[in-house]
């Protein structure tokens, strides 16, 4: 008799891009220099962006498979160039075990490339290369259902000096995820 292998099916990456409206968040909350007790905030001003997403007021909803993996990053309205942001943790919470545990990943690019200040259009092209930073905060998918994710951010705000940015405060937020199993077509 011939044995038959299953192949497991193809898991793909989930990049979700939250951008946060700190104008708000400084309008609204004190600073907290305690990175180990951040304030909680409201998820009324914070945007999900992602491919397949539907994303409002702090309930995310996407479809996805057991095994896909998540990548959480964020950012300001102004692509942290005034205020800026940086994620440090996340961790899935409550009864339900949709996700694993996140883990930060740092990630530099020696090459990478941003616009050019001097470019003869003032187009930022031919673009410049210069070495750069990045972190994402990393899960999969072990089940569907909702969760709660709370994950914690630093706030820097722009000095009077327009070239430094200075600690604002530590701030948490808590989301609601679904997840869902994909769709399947009648071609299945």
């Amino acid at each position: 008799m011939e044995s038959v292998t299953a192949t497991p099916p193809l898991s793909r990456t989930i990049n979700l891009l939250a951008v946060i409206d700190t104008q708000y968040i400084k309008h609204s909350y004190e600073p907290n220099p305690d990175v180990l007790h951040p304030t909680a905030i409201k998820p009324d001003h914070l945007f999900l962006i992602g491919a397949g997403l539907c994303s409002n007021s702090g309930k995310l909803k996407f479809e996805a498979k057991t095994g896909d993996a998540i990548s959480l990053t964020g950012t300001s309205a102004t692509h942290n160039s005034n205020d800026a942001v940086i994620l440090y943790n996340a961790h899935p919470s409550g009864r339900s075990h949709i996700f694993h545990p996140f883990r930060q990943k740092f990630v530099t690019r020696r090459c990478s490339v941003e616009p050019n200040p001097d470019s003869e259009n003032y187009d930022g092209l031919p673009a410049i290369e210069t070495t750069s930073h990045f972190s994402h905060l990393n899960s999969r998918i072990q089940d569907y259902g909702t969760q709660h994710i709370d994950f914690k951010f630093a706030l820097y705000t722009l000095s009077d000096d327009g070239q430094t940015q200075r600690l604002y405060g530590y701030y948490r937020c808590r989301l609601s995820a679904t997840v869902e199993p994909p769709h399947r077509t009648h071609l299945e």
